[in-house]
């Protein structure tokens, strides 16, 4: 399992109604890394995942192996924009 840092920037994805205004930074713990193009969920909003940072062992000493940036995942929509 590993723990990940998400953060959330409202400024990236879809202009779309519902989606938070304010950024957010949470961490989770999956089986596997997310990729990009990935959705994770974080209460009751969706994200994609935009970018993966992979730290090197010595650098995640705080088990923390990789930082992902996000964007809001609208429902229903469809590819990359």
């Amino acid at each position: 399992m590993y723990k990940i840092h998400f953060v959330y920037h409202p400024t990236r994805g879809p202009a779309v109604k519902g989606k938070p205004d304010e950024g957010l930074t949470w961490f989770a713990t999956y089986p596997v890394i997310p990729r990009v193009g990935d959705c994770v969920g974080m209460g009751s909003y969706w994200f994609r995942v935009d970018e993966v940072f992979l730290y090197s062992v010595e650098q995640c000493q705080n088990e923390v192996p990789a930082l992902i940036n996000c964007s809001y995942y609208a429902p229903g929509e469809r590819g990359v924009k």
